[in-house]
């Protein structure tokens, strides 16, 4: 199968089957393989991955709840009223195999090659506490293409994903998940989905040619 063909199988997950629940020696390969393959800038990888499986329920339940309540702090949503009779498209957060939590991450092992550059003058945003916070873009950018290709990888094994960034970033509101130390980046929920998304002509992305310009 192409990779084009691969990812015109991603639809958005309202919910994911409970009862599938994915091989851990599965995730371990696809997470593997995305390492493997997805690139970074001097390969620092700026960012922690934190595997939440099947045992870890009570974790994905306050991990959504810092989801609804980021909704209230920043948009003043009443989320009791709004979602009184439909869940929170990130409510998946709840029914997954898996959910992946993504965090800037400390380099306190530089390679051969990065001492080199640092001897040499270099400054790596990932090696030092006070700069850490400054590299958030990058570790972003770099987190969303670990987790396009592990994407792709679940789609080719018959599961399905999401992304959500709808969450509280102050790490104070994570003063109950221990493992969490430092800013998270992305939830990436994994299983298989039980429904999607409706798609909707009124929804549509906007066309290509509003989107791409080739400059003459």
């Amino acid at each position: 199968m192409s990779v084009f063909e691969t990812y015109k199988k991603r639809r958005a997950v309202i919910e994911f089957d409970k009862s599938v629940i994915i091989p851990k020696s599965e995730i371990e390969t696809m997470i593997a393989r995305t390492w493997k393959v997805t690139p970074s800038k001097n390969n620092f990888m700026p960012y922690s991955i934190f595997v939440l499986g099947p045992e870890h329920q009570n974790y994905k339940e306050a991990i959504y709840q810092l989801c609804l309540s980021n909704e209230t702090r920043i948009d003043g949503t009443n989320t009791a009223l709004k979602y009184k009779h439909q869940d929170p498209f990130y409510a998946n957060i709840l029914s997954c195999s898996h959910l992946l939590v993504f965090t800037l991450r400390l380099e306190d092992q530089p390679n051969i090659f990065q001492k080199s550059a640092m001897l040499r003058g270099c400054k790596f945003e990932a090696t030092h506490e006070s700069t850490l916070q400054s590299g958030y873009s990058t570790a972003s950018l770099e987190t969303g293409m670990f987790a396009d290709v592990l994407g792709g990888l679940a789609i080719e094994n018959g599961y399905d994903v999401s992304h959500i960034l709808c969450f509280e970033r102050d790490l104070s509101y994570w003063s109950n998940i221990p493992f969490v130390t430092r800013t998270p980046l992305l939830l990436m929920p994994i299983g298989k989905a039980k429904r999607y998304k409706i798609a909707m002509a009124s929804n549509r992305r906007p066309n290509l040619d509003r989107i791409v310009n080739f400059v003459s």
